[in-house]
């Protein structure tokens, strides 16, 4: 061959070899963090409201994605944070009570971004996501303190753990009790907003770890535990029937008008005692340059009723105060303006959403969806109900105008589907409320019942761990 020939093909060669080796030079796209932060019992009515309650959390919202239809999968802790943990229902993991077990044969979302090159650490505030309830499954590092805390503990902590990494992608999960009962936080945000005048019970109750849940219907039973206040039998937990136990005795002390307004406003003062440690984060996280790099998403995992139905409490119903819940995501950089959407969503969906986030594969038997598409700013169809279950023998079913409860089976009964289609829509068994479809949602509960995966639920062994953490809230003596 030639020269003029030689030429243009040893050009040609030299080109190819420059070509791959500059696309063998391109770095691979790095993985965004992403931190998924629980505020234990927060209400959706009290974030983004007129009252101001959440500064911090409005100015993260104004770079966000806010889904105002968002609906938890139970209103317990455990059970909440095991449904967020691995996209599926409580009952499909265990029995839904306090001998709940998370199984070893389901992955957990830590695990799975363990898998994809993820550092996963987990800074939780003791009670029922202690270890000891096993949730910390697939995290490399999962602690907390002791007893029920606060994000004043867990957020140094988890910066902490951050600060260890090696420029690693990570996963962190960061939660904290502070709009929990006890509802007083620390001066001088715990009497923000309640009035002290005129002087009355309300200001002792409020101080006592177990006195919000020993009011019912008015009255505070100072000297009584919980589970000896309630009839935990009965068809309804939260119905008259099951106070009928209730004989108040010379200790309980009824409340005023003024002191049940009190309670609620010390709540409001814990919630804005939230909103004040998400903003000391969103600085740290900004000192670092992390909000740059990272997935940020905030929810809580249940809401608190503060005086429906007669009770402070979250345990005994699974109303739109319980059940809907604030989800805030913001992508790396934020967005330049707020979006919200009104799609029906679940908490459920997160499992699906953060794998996606994260270009990982999601497992088989996952419920719900991955909320990319809305975050991509396309329509995305939502279900036509989602799904709670309870600990007190309560599941329920939302639609876009209310809900449905049925009452008086475990939720982990293999009888469930067949007990609701039996029973007539008239039955005490069955609650609505809003403007509930009552026979849409009786069929939407009972085919989503029908459909769960089949499951041997297995029951961990008490434990002086798990009973020390029941009793510090009055949660000991459950079904």
């Amino acid at each position: 061959m030639n020269n003029a020939l030689m030429r243009p093909l040893l050009l040609l060669g030299v080109m190819c070899m420059l070509q791959a080796c500059a696309v063998d030079a391109q770095e691979p796209t790095p993985k965004p963090n992403i931190i998924l932060i629980s505020l234990d019992t927060l209400r959706a009515d009290r974030v983004g409201g007129p009252d101001g309650l959440t500064p911090n959390l409005d100015l993260l919202a104004q770079e966000s994605w806010t889904f105002r239809k968002a609906y938890a999968q139970s209103t317990e802790t455990l059970f909440s944070h095991a449904s967020v943990f691995s996209g599926r229902y409580p009952s499909e993991l265990s029995t839904v009570d306090y001998h709940f077990s998370y199984p070893e044969n389901i992955p957990t979302m830590a695990q799975v971004l363990r898998l994809y090159g993820y550092k996963t650490g987990g800074s939780v505030a003791g009670g029922h996501l202690s270890p000891a309830f096993g949730l910390g499954q697939g995290f490399d590092h999962y602690a907390g303190p002791e007893e029920w805390g606060s994000l004043w503990h867990t957020a140094p902590a988890a910066l902490g753990w951050v600060d260890g990494l090696n420029n690693e992608p990570f996963f962190l999960f960061l939660h904290g009790y502070d709009t929990h009962s006890r509802y007083l936080k620390p001066s001088p945000v715990g009497y923000m907003y309640a009035s002290m005048t005129p002087p009355g019970p309300g200001q002792g109750l409020v101080r006592s770890i177990h006195g919000t849940a020993q009011v019912v219907d008015g009255v505070w039973h100072r000297r009584r535990r919980f589970d000896q206040l309630v009839q935990l039998d009965a068809l309804r937990p939260h119905s008259t029937s099951a106070r009928a136990k209730i004989q108040p005795d010379e200790d309980a002390i009824s409340l005023q008008p003024v002191d049940l307004e009190r309670i609620r406003k010390i709540y409001d003062s814990s919630v804005t005692y939230a909103d004040l440690q998400i903003g000391l984060l969103m600085g740290e996280l900004e000192k670092r340059g992390l909000l740059e790099t990272t997935w940020i998403i905030v929810m809580s995992d249940h809401g608190e009723e503060l005086g429906e139905n007669g009770f402070f409490n979250h345990r005994l119903h699974m109303g739109e105060e319980l059940l809907r819940v604030p989800l805030i995501i913001r992508p790396p950089g934020g967005l330049t303006h707020a979006q919200q959407s009104n799609r029906l969503t679940g908490l459920i969906d997160l499992m699906p959403t953060v794998l996606e986030l994260a270009g990982a594969q999601a497992p088989a038997g996952l419920h719900g969806a991955s909320l990319m598409p809305t975050l991509r700013g396309e329509a995305q169809p939502a279900p036509s109900a989602v799904f709670a279950e309870g600990p007190w023998r309560i599941v329920a079913a939302v639609g876009e105008d209310g809900g449905l409860m049925f009452s008086g089976l475990s939720a982990h009964s293999k009888r469930l589907a067949q007990a609701m289609q039996a029973t007539p829509l008239t039955s005490p068994a069955y609650e609505s409320w809003g403007m509930a479809e009552k026979p849409k949602l009786k069929a939407d509960l009972q085919k989503w019942r029908s459909s769960l995966t089949p499951h041997t639920p297995q029951r961990s062994a008490d434990s002086e761990a798990r009973r020390k953490i029941l009793q510090q809230r009055g949660y000991w003596g459950g079904p």
